[in-house]
């Protein structure tokens, strides 16, 4: 994991698709996340864990068309809000844990900031 740290550090990405068996259980089905937002928090860590970052809807679904026409079942989840660009999903320790502990995320991905604003998008 170390080791994964330091590439993803040095290869500064701007986006990661997190791949993992925690969180929403669709059953027989990808369930692919278009929520405006992602956050979490975990209490009583020795150190603070917390992660509030702008999703990519617009990637999320392209990701979701491309599973489907893959033949592969498929759903977009959101949470809390109809419109899933205002919508935040919420992250779990198995999502939380890894980032923080192991893949030394940048400083700003770190601290709750306003997601970009970029062409096209209010």
């Amino acid at each position: 994991m170390e080791e994964l740290g330091r590439a993803f550090s040095a290869a500064r990405p701007e986006v990661v698709i997190v791949v993992t068996p925690h969180n929403v259980h669709i059953s027989g089905a990808f369930a692919v996340l278009v929520a405006g937002r992602v956050a979490g928090r975990l209490e009583g860590t020795p150190q603070p864990v917390a992660l509030d970052v702008p999703g990519e809807p617009a990637l999320a679904w392209l990701l979701l068309e491309i599973l489907i026409a893959s033949e592969l079942r498929a759903v977009g989840v959101s949470f809390g809000s109809n419109d899933p660009s205002t919508a935040v999903a919420p992250m779990d320790r198995g999502v939380l844990i890894p980032p923080h502990g192991r893949l030394h995320l940048p400083t700003g991905l770190r601290e709750r900031r306003p997601p970009p604003r970029t062409a096209g998008r209010s």
